[in-house]
């Protein structure tokens, strides 16, 4: 450091004091030796006395500068040894943890890459009634009143980013003591506002059906997903360039990743027919998005071409009340040799001041011969499903909605019971029809209202409360069969990561 213009360190004040001190001494002793300025002892003392004075201040300022000196030393040492540590640190994987689940995600030291893990887990009770499958009158069919429980869902992936503009997903269910494959996507983002996905994925059709399963209101889709496009393997372009809606349009090709077979279909499994040409799109748009209100509009429709399915085999539409662990209470005949099915849906919801509300239609007609029977020309059947829920949050908070994917997301609530509070709560109510008569084939129908009660314990964990009050009439001629009117009563303990 430099002092007036002069380096100053350790050695330099050494002379400086002895400069002083030779000066005082010379002026001393030049006063003894002019008689012309001979002065008295007592003059001669308080002149020591007050050169000593100064002499003790230069030293004291000296002293000041020593310790500053040893002072910014030591700081340059200290800052030596924090460029050294932030050098090794930059060196670590960069690891950061999810607000909403706590869990950790691994990111490259230039942001452009990263690894994180996903999953959930869904345990399911249920308290069913006596139930008769299908509403058929064979008494294989019957089901006595029971508790049953199972997991409904366990599902592990991954997912991240890498070169910044690819997003990759895999992620596999071992429910049901099967490993079945949920997604295996990769998705290029390059282009401003668009996204393109390739693979096994979710396809864009409804507000419920798109949305994941994590964030239902209540424990199992409205029975509009009867009809709803199965997950498939293909490619998805995806347009978010609008602030007011996004679309989405896919086209997926025949495999078999997760087609139904005639033994699924015999044992009341949903029809998914994979090994069909599929042609999926959803158009959603958001007149009002304030950060207090949402409406939400949109419609969905698919095609599936069935020319490629093997002769003989068929599809059919089933439906049980909104539990997973219920018997399948009304269905259709088999359609035999399908030549193709469209589906098309409309969707509405509104979401303010706690308030969540929404509902959906859908619509479907295939193309086929019911029941095999072909003695006469194919037929086409017209079936269709709604519903409308209405949701509120009790402890008053919202329900997030992300306008580019066009589905509405987790409930955070504002005080969880890890920071001292009792949750969120949230009371729900929902009511939802499907008819499967038509051209004089009675599949039955089914109408059923569904009651729930949400609690939010944290981010990502949630217990589920749904009582189900149902009425399925299959229209079978044995009475016995044909009317089943009854409730059930399950739960759902529900985290994810």
């Amino acid at each position: 450091m430099r002092k007036n213009g002069m380096k100053l360190n350790r050695h330099s004040a050494q002379p400086g004091r002895f400069l002083l001190t030779a000066s005082v001494s010379l002026a001393i002793m030049g006063s003894f030796s002019v008689p012309a300025f001979a002065v008295s002892n007592d003059e001669i003392m308080k002149e020591l006395r007050r050169l000593q004075q100064r002499v003790q201040k230069v030293e004291s300022k000296l002293e000041i500068t020593e310790q500053e000196l040893t002072s910014t030393k030591q700081e340059l040492v200290k800052t030596k040894k924090e460029l050294i540590d932030t050098q090794v640190t930059s060196k670590k994987p960069n690891i950061r943890f999810s607000k909403t689940t706590g869990m950790p995600k691994l990111v490259s030291d230039d942001r452009s890459s990263s690894l994180e893990f996903n999953g959930r887990v869904q345990l399911d009770v249920a308290a069913l009634p006596d139930q008769h499958k299908n509403g058929r009158n064979r008494d294989s069919n019957f089901f006595s009143s029971r508790t049953e429980s199972e997991i409904r869902r366990a599902r592990l992936g991954i997912e991240g980013v890498f070169h910044s503009d690819w997003e990759y997903e895999l992620e596999l269910d071992f429910a049901e003591n099967e490993v079945d494959l949920k997604k295996a996507q990769l998705t290029y983002g390059g282009i401003k506002d668009n996204d393109i996905t390739v693979g096994f994925q979710r396809v864009a059709f409804g507000l419920e059906n798109t949305a994941s399963s994590r964030y239902t209101t209540f424990m199992e889709r409205g029975l509009t997903d009867t009809f709803s496009p199965d997950r498939n393997l293909g490619v998805a372009w995806r347009y978010t360039g609008w602030d007011w809606g996004q679309f989405k349009v896919g086209a997926y090709i025949p495999n078999t990743i997760d087609s139904t077979s005639e033994d699924d279909i015999d044992a009341g499994e949903t029809t998914h027919r994979s090994d069909a040409y599929n042609y999926v799109g959803r158009f959603t748009v958001v007149p009002i998005n304030l950060s207090n209100q949402v409406l939400h509009l949109g419609v969905s429709a698919a095609y599936t071409n069935f020319s490629n399915v093997d002769s003989g085999d068929a599809i059919r539409y089933r439906a049980r009340p909104e539990s997973h662990l219920s018997q399948r209470l009304v269905t259709t005949g088999k359609f035999y040799d399908p030549d193709n099915s469209k589906t098309y849906g409309l969707e509405a919801a509104y979401s303010g001041y706690g308030f969540l509300l929404q509902s959906e239609y859908v619509g479907v007609s295939t193309k086929g011969y019911y029941d095999d029977d072909k003695l006469r020309n194919e037929d086409t059947y017209k079936y269709d499903s709604w519903y409308v829920s209405a949701a509120y949050m009790l402890t008053g908070e919202t329900h997030a909605y992300r306008r580019k994917g066009g589905t509405f997301g987790n409930v955070m609530p504002d005080h969880p019971l890890s920071k001292g509070g009792w949750g969120a709560w949230e009371i729900a109510g929902r009511f939802s029809s499907i008819d499967l008569n038509d051209n004089g084939e009675k599949g039955g129908q089914l109408d059923d209202f569904t009651f729930g009660v949400n609690w939010y314990m944290e981010n990502n964990l949630k217990l589920m409360f749904n009582y189900i009050r149902y009425d399925a009439d299959s229209y079978e001629e044995y009475p016995k069969y044909e009317d089943q009117d009854d409730n059930i009563l399950q739960t759902r303990l529900q985290w994810f990561f």
